[in-house]
């Protein structure tokens, strides 16, 4: 699993509220809050996402395909995981 640009962009916003724990001490717990809250939020997002291995696409058309004319080509998604993707 990557992490999203949103994730980053939250990691970002932590850095800054550490970078101002070294100006300000209550700034300290607030960064530890938060930190601890978004890796909760984190762990969380992990459980309860639809696992890659859950989901497969197939691909269904004729057995023969012709050039230069139009061919029908059905892509079947299958989820076979309890939460809807």
């Amino acid at each position: 699993m990557l992490p999203t640009p949103r994730l980053l962009f939250l990691l970002l916003l932590g850095a800054v509220v550490v970078a101002g724990a070294s100006f300000a001490q209550p700034l300290t717990w607030l960064a530890v809050i938060y930190f601890v809250a978004l890796l909760g939020l984190v762990i969380a997002d992990y459980v309860i996402s639809t696992k890659p291995d859950q989901i497969t696409i197939r691909r269904v058309n004729e057995s023969k395909l012709s050039l230069g004319v139009p061919n029908l080509i059905t892509l079947v998604l299958e989820n076979a995981s309890p939460r809807a993707v």
